[in-house]
């Protein structure tokens, strides 16, 4: 949680310089915590003065992305061909059961 202070607090020193982006600060440091960016990384762009590092460190968070979505992809994938091959045996077997005799599709 110290990564919300880190938000309130660069949003109260906006306030006291009375930079009219604060609300914008605590959103976008919202939006990166919501995707994941590591706290450390969240509170250097949050606090830093320097514009190339804070370019720097969202380029490494979208490559972090891209490479998640990726795997999530792939995974996604797998998942895809394990369900649809039950799909096609179990159609096979209720395919194989319509030429059985009634007494075999009986549960009891």
């Amino acid at each position: 949680m110290p990564v919300i202070g880190d938000i309130r607090d660069a949003l109260v020193r906006s306030r006291e310089t009375e930079l009219p982006l604060a609300p914008s600060l605590a959103s976008a440091g919202l939006v990166l915590r919501d995707q994941g960016m590591p706290a450390d990384e969240l509170r250097v762009v949050l606090t830093t003065e320097d514009a190339e590092i804070v370019r720097r460190h969202l380029a490494l968070h979208v490559e972090r992305m891209e490479e998640r979505l990726v795997e999530q992809r792939r995974r996604a994938t797998w998942a895809e061909r394990l369900l649809t091959m039950a799909a096609a045996r179990r159609h096979q077997s209720l395919g194989d059961r319509s030429n059985a005799p009634s007494s075999w599709m009986s549960n009891e």
